[in-house]
């Protein structure tokens, strides 16, 4: 399924951190760090491996931080089209 969605390529933390994000996403239009830290996908992984994760797939375009430094929200962008959130 990965492949399908140019997935692939990443490693399997940011993976799952998309899966994540385009799970709470469904619901509303971007997540706040603590549901994203609190998800069960993210329950195995260490606090740095998070945010290390959480700054590639920004950088790589996948994710968008919105709002100010300490209450940012995240949002998809530019998503494989089976993340895409159901509107």
């Amino acid at each position: 399924m990965e492949r399908d969605l140019g997935l692939a390529d990443l490693p399997e933390q940011e993976t799952r951190l998309l899966y994540a994000v385009a799970i709470q996403t469904r619901a509303k239009p971007e997540v706040s760090l603590v549901e994203l830290q609190e998800h069960p996908l993210m329950a195995d992984i260490s606090r740095s491996t998070f945010f290390r994760a959480l700054k590639h797939l920004i950088k790589r375009g996948y994710l968008e931080k919105t709002g100010a430094e300490k209450r940012a929200g995240y949002k998809l962008i530019n998503a494989p089209l089976g993340l895409v959130p159901l509107q």
